[in-house]
């Protein structure tokens, strides 16, 4: 293991120990149009991620389509959701299933007043860290 490494590691657990809170990982499947169901084949995962929310907004082509050009105008926003987690909470899961899948439910069982969200996408930030997108269940 590198110096850079140990460092971004040391880095990691540090902002986990800062500022994260705890999550649970439920490993769902699902048909193309069916309702997701847990996965036995997969064990629940137990971590410490930093969740963030920002404001999406959605440019939106309104007015008239004259020669000077389309009017620009932020008509709907909403709330994105992400989860920094540190891999290291998925190394001891057998290979072919070591990242969260779309689909997984995350559940923070410590703060009542969020809602379970579920995985849209999962990303890794090029170092000890993955983040995942979520999307609020209700």
């Amino acid at each position: 293991m590198s110096l850079f490494d140990r460092l971004d590691a040391m880095a990691s657990r540090s902002v986990d120990h800062v500022m994260a809170i705890p999550f649970r990982l439920d490993p769902m499947r699902s048909s193309p149009n069916g309702r997701p169901q847990p996965d036995p084949t997969r064990i629940t995962v137990y971590g410490r991620g930093v969740l963030t929310e920002g404001a999406a907004d959605h440019a939106i082509e309104a007015g008239d389509r004259s020669r000077s050009g389309n009017d620009m105008r932020t008509l709907a926003t909403g709330r994105t959701y992400e989860l920094s987690v540190d891999r290291r909470y998925f190394e001891h899961v057998v290979p072919e299933q070591r990242e969260p899948r779309q689909g997984d439910q995350i559940v923070f069982p410590d703060n009542c007043e969020l809602d379970p969200f579920q995985v849209i996408a999962v990303r890794r930030d090029g170092l000890s860290r993955m983040v995942l997108r979520l999307e609020r269940l209700q």
